[in-house]
């Protein structure tokens, strides 16, 4: 459990108008964590004026009112950035492991221990090395033979069974749709098919080789980045999706809050993830194809020694997640609302939930 140290009054006020200072100079010093990767055609935009924290043409086409803050409100967080700049703002906002919500105060956060969907994998990760790290780099190595290997997983049924699910999570034409993790971009390709505008769909994911490989499939705008820091304006998006990465990530409870403040009011979340079968049967079917015959399989079609690493990373993740309920008390945690798990067959997972206020 980690905790905040050395906030006292004398040091912040806690009423509104410095919580929302505090928060606008956590948001723009955020942005200097995250590379943007511009779709076909994109060019810098109004975010390079956003106080010089993008990377030049990498600038992302998709921006939303200057990240939501106006003309004078920039220049007046600059001024009071000289006098608070022995703090991280950005790092306090996605390290700090505490609740802290439009009415808290410095002076009375609560902390928390960090909901991690799986143990340490010292058999993957090494003790000295991030878990992040391993996973952002064996997605880079294995994106070019992703999709291959997402069509092995499910027996070519994942892009149907994609679409139906975002379909009945209430996903419909207009909406403005993130896709966390997004990968190779299967997800946002399904939405695409159940007719959402290019434009209307925005993809995040920490690896660029998957970026790479996703902005060759559709022109959708991308982003490198994490789902736990969101690089996006509050009440942004209509809907969230993840597709089979939440394994990946180190908090959930931090993930699932970045999702309910980016969403609008009313806006829509569906996780899809692989739950480990409940039956010993089961488990061992599932073990015996995703890290004997799958590794062989795949080394075979694709001649890259790192799928099959990938193949038994996947399925130790997934026989080591935590169990559903924990997922579905982490989305409540965060305070989204209408909390729910549809399940298909004994292996799949579709979590829904709802901002609502």
């Amino acid at each position: 459990m980690r905790c905040v140290h050395g906030f006292g009054q004398n040091r912040f006020r806690t009423n509104k108008a410095a919580h929302d200072l505090t928060k606008s100079i956590a948001a723009i010093a955020h942005r200097q964590q995250f590379e943007m990767v511009p779709g076909p055609g994109a060019s810098p935009s109004t975010c390079d004026r956003v106080g010089g924290f993008t990377r030049g043409e990498r600038a992302l086409e998709f921006v939303r009112d200057d990240e939501g803050l106006h003309w004078p409100e920039r220049t007046k967080i600059r001024g009071a950035a000289q006098e608070v700049n022995d703090w991280n703002f950005s790092k306090l906002f996605r390290d700090m492991d505490c609740g802290f919500g439009k009415n808290a105060s410095m002076d009375n956060v609560q902390c928390r221990t960090p909901v991690r969907p799986v143990r340490d994998l010292p058999e993957f990760v090494p003790p000295a090395r991030k878990r992040s790290e391993f996973v952002q780099e064996i997605f880079d190595h294995t994106a070019a033979h992703y999709d291959t290997l997402s069509a092995a997983l499910s027996f070519g049924t994942c892009r149907a069974y994609r679409r139906m699910a975002l379909r009945r999570a209430g996903l419909t034409p207009g909406m403005k749709m993130l896709d966390v993790a997004t990968g190779t971009g299967l997800v946002a390709r399904a939405a695409l098919q159940l007719g959402l505008a290019p434009q209307d769909i925005v993809g995040v994911d920490p690896s660029r080789g998957m970026l790479d490989e996703n902005r060759r499939g559709q022109p959708i705008s991308l982003v490198q980045g994490f789902g736990e820091a969101l690089p996006f304006a509050d009440e942004s998006f209509d809907f969230i999706s993840m597709g089979y990465a939440l394994r990946h990530v180190e908090d959930l409870v931090d993930l699932f809050s970045e999702y309910k403040r980016v969403l609008k009011k009313g806006g829509r979340v569906l996780v899809l993830e692989i739950t480990r079968p409940a039956s010993r049967i089961g488990t061992s079917i599932g073990r015996f194809y995703m890290c004997r015959v799958l590794p062989v399989l795949t080394r075979a079609l694709t001649r890259n020694v790192e799928t099959g690493t990938l193949m038994r990373f996947y399925w130790t993740t997934i026989e080591e997640c935590v169990p559903p309920a924990t997922i579905l008390e982490a989305l409540e945690a965060s305070g989204l609302k209408e909390v729910k798990r549809r399940t298909t067959g004994s292996l799949l997972s579709d979590y829904m939930a709802r901002r609502l206020d």
